[in-house]
């Protein structure tokens, strides 16, 4: 090592001596936030900072990508442009108790045809997913997980986040790696007492802090608030072999590469699974970080691409929530609020109560059904989970003796947003009147939600406030608001008002796909949404489309399809969309396949291919327009077989379905 005095002076450095301070910085960076092992004190860091700073400034032609300037934030990013994720980023499966570990854990053995299958276990951190980028050991592009489809492009705030290297320690062609962004407790607590004292709003919990954070526009203020990367996989790798375990892609891969690896990690059979998840579980509220659960994932990746992936989630892991945090408190009151569908959900207003660090204040109690059965009523004590540690919900009444004198609540029999009459379907009570107000502000407020077009700063309340003040009456009218209208309202200043504007302004162009999600049609999640943009191509030719035409289209049911027909042949909503249009709304159409040679058909790869991946082979049929899935059914088309092909080819074998050898998929390409 040397000191910042060892080196040239700024005005005679040459690209090696350059190279050679950026190299030393990076390393005490990594043994600094990595390691957490210091090599040097802060001051010896600093000079070494500041005389990199002023050789940069003399020598604009020195400067690199991997630069640790970088890392000092102030970059200004004022479009987070989409980015997609190739394979998509799948949500996992979650069991929420012992019994249901132990099914996934027999479908597990069953599948395999293993006795005593091995897994590794690993923190399930409550923070946001991302997705990074290297090419040639350079990080070049980082994301947030989106809908799983498509991102949103925060690089400029991910260069800034302590741990994550800008150049690799190890260079492959290309790496893709994915792991969660989180904040530290303490520093989640800093950051709202530093909030407080400049009279701003706090954050709920750190999760939402970190996700905040790094969806900021100037990157400098991202870098203050500390956030940290834990990497839990690599999405592909070039010029690398992989590892054969998940647990040495943690213990060995990830810190060759330069990352942290996340702690807790384990591998173990069931039994030992079982001792590891009480530990972790015991010990959580003494962690630095919040953890949820656990995550287990089978530890041979041989095993996690023979088991592949159903259409949301990777069937080789499951994500072991842990019990719910609890608390008590007392119910103020009980309303009813009409969501976008109709249906009238009961909610109490909480004394508010501290739940895992969360003060709560309005708990779910579902629907009429489960309100009568908990015999709920105003004044009552009740026990307060926050389930998944996320959704409050009231789950018992605890019994005293004035329970019985206080009042029973009665279910409302007309909507308390339209005053309507209310029908009752099964178990909800919903009000059929799609003019409701209550109904329509739901609709609006879904629509500019992180779960629709993601429209950021404008929350439901001031969704609400717009609405009541006649300034928006559907959400295609957001599209047509003016800084001039949004100034008046109380505590909306200037800076706000020109947010919330630019916020609306950046989403006047949407992925086809997103806005179909985006317009809450019954049974239109993200992942129809995209197979139905796939299938149709743009709005026109979607509408176009019957009952008949709309079932054709593979994953689409007989409900979804039925739904899609009614919400076009609504007058209101035909006038909505004609809105959008007016309003200069523009819906990007998904790229057209080239090939569609493989259209309509649907292969399972198994065992082990020679001259491609298992993963290079499904891009193969995806970009000829055919779907790949990850188990064998009567309606597959095509079984692949590689070498050691297991309990897929005898289940192919079976049902006499079609059967290539990897050659013979060749020669179909």
């Amino acid at each position: 090592m040397k000191s910042a005095e060892e080196y040239p002076v700024p005005e005679l450095f040459d690209r090696s001596s350059y190279r050679a301070l950026v190299e030393e910085i990076q390393f005490l960076a990594h043994q600094y936030y990595v390691l957490d092992s210091p090599l040097v004190d802060d001051a010896f860091y600093d000079d070494l900072f500041r005389l990199l700073q002023r050789v940069e400034s003399l020598h604009t032609d020195l400067r690199d990508q991997d630069s640790p300037l970088k890392k000092i934030g102030g970059e200004i990013s004022k479009d987070f442009s989409p980015v997609p994720h190739d394979p998509p980023m799948l949500s996992l499966d979650n069991a929420l108790s012992l019994e249901e570990f132990l099914v996934f854990d027999e479908r597990i053995r069953r599948e395999t045809g293993q006795s005593h299958p091995e897994y590794h276990a690993e923190p399930k951190y409550d923070g946001l997913a991302a997705e990074i980028l290297y090419l040639e050991g350079i990080l070049r592009k980082a994301s947030t997980r989106g809908d799983g489809f498509t991102g949103e492009d925060i690089t400029h705030t991910m260069r800034t986040v302590a741990n994550v290297p800008l150049s690799l320690r190890k260079k492959p062609g290309r790496l893709l790696i994915r792991g969660e962004v989180v904040m530290k407790k303490q520093d989640f607590l800093d950051l709202n007492a530093e909030l407080t004292e400049k009279g701003k709003k706090n954050f709920a919990n750190p999760r939402n802090a970190a996700a905040g954070s790094l969806r900021l526009q100037d990157s400098s203020v991202t870098r203050s608030r500390r956030l940290t990367f834990f990497p839990y996989s690599v999405t592909s790798i070039e010029g690398f072999t992989l590892p054969e375990l998940q647990s040495d892609i943690w213990n060995t891969l990830f810190p060759e590469l330069g990352f942290r690896p996340g702690e807790l990690s384990f591998r173990g059979g069931r039994e030992e699974v079982l001792k590891h998840y009480e530990a972790v579980e015991s010990s959580r509220s003494e962690l630095p970080f919040d953890i949820d659960g656990i995550v287990i994932k089978m530890n041979s990746l041989k095993t996690q691409q023979e088991l592949g992936t159903t259409t949301r989630s990777p069937k080789f892991a499951i994500a072991w929530k842990f019990a719910a945090r609890a608390g008590y408190t007392r119910i103020n009151s009980i309303v009813y609020q009409t969501g976008r569908t109709g249906v009238i959900t009961p909610v109490a207003n909480l004394e508010p109560v501290t739940i895992g660090g969360v003060v709560v204040s309005r708990a779910t109690l579902h629907n009429q059904s489960q309100m009568e059965k908990l015999d709920i009523r105003q004044g009552d004590t009740v026990e307060v989970i926050r389930s998944g540690d996320v959704i409050p919900r009231v789950v018992r009444v605890v019994p005293d003796e004035k329970h019985a004198s206080r009042e029973a609540p009665v279910f409302p029999t007309h909507c308390p947003s339209c005053g309507g009459p209310l029908v009752k379907e099964d178990i909800f009570v919903r009000c059929p009147n799609p003019d409701c107000s209550g109904r329509v502000v739901a609709q609006i407020q879904y629509f500019v939600s992180r779960d629709g077009i993601d429209v950021e700063t404008l929350g439901e309340e001031w969704v609400q406030k717009f609405y009541s003040a006649g300034i928006i009456s559907d959400a295609a009218d957001i599209f047509a608001l003016t800084k001039e209208q949004i100034l008046p309202f109380e505590k909306m200043g200037e800076k706000l008002a020109a947010k919330i504007i630019a916020s609306i302004h950046s989403r006047r162009s949407i992925p086809f796909a997103v806005f179909l999600r985006s317009l809450g049609i019954p049974g239109v999640g993200s992942h129809i949404a995209q197979i139905l943009s796939e299938n149709s191509g743009n709005l026109e030719t979607l509408l176009a489309m019957d009952e008949k035409e709309l079932t054709a289209i593979h994953e689409v049911g007989p409900a979804t399809a039925k739904a899609i027909a009614e919400f076009r042949d609504n007058p209101r909503n035909r006038n909505l969309l004609e809105k959008f249009r007016k309003y200069g709304v523009e819906l990007i159409s998904p790229a057209p396949k080239k090939d569609s040679s493989f259209s309509g058909k649907t292969f399972v790869f198994t065992g082990t291919l020679k001259k491609l991946s298992r993963t290079e082979a499904a891009e193969l049929v995806k970009e000829r327009s055919g779907r790949v899935s990850g188990s064998v059914s009567a309606k597959t088309d095509y079984v692949v077989a590689g070498e050691a092909a297991g309990s897929k080819l005898e289940k192919a074998e079976q049902l006499q379905l079609t059967i290539l050898t990897e050659e013979e998929f060749l020669s179909m390409l």
